[in-house]
């Protein structure tokens, strides 16, 4: 479970990706243009273009209506980071 509560101020650095601390949330998706699409259709904006990731594949960034930043990030599919999700979606629970 992710928790994220509002808070009681605002500073105008944290919408700096660099800056030390809480500053994004990444979220993984197989496909940006759908994950895209889907939240488009919710009213979401996004006023970047799609990016290329830091260590592979696409990024496309988004703020939610809190001025926080998100992005979506779609990794290749011989990025580790893709080969340990499919791989611990395998394991038995």
């Amino acid at each position: 479970m992710l928790e994220i509560y509002q808070s009681d101020s605002f500073v105008k650095e944290t919408g700096h990706n660099l800056l030390a601390g809480w500053r994004h949330l990444a979220l993984q998706v197989d496909s940006i243009e759908s994950a895209k699409a889907e939240l488009e259709a919710k009213g979401v904006e996004f006023r970047d273009p799609v990016k290329p990731a830091g260590g592979g594949g696409r990024v496309l960034f988004f703020r939610d209506i809190e001025g926080n930043l998100l992005h979506f990030v779609q990794r290749p599919d011989q990025s580790a980071l893709r080969r340990f999700r499919a791989s611990a979606e395998k394991q038995p629970r």
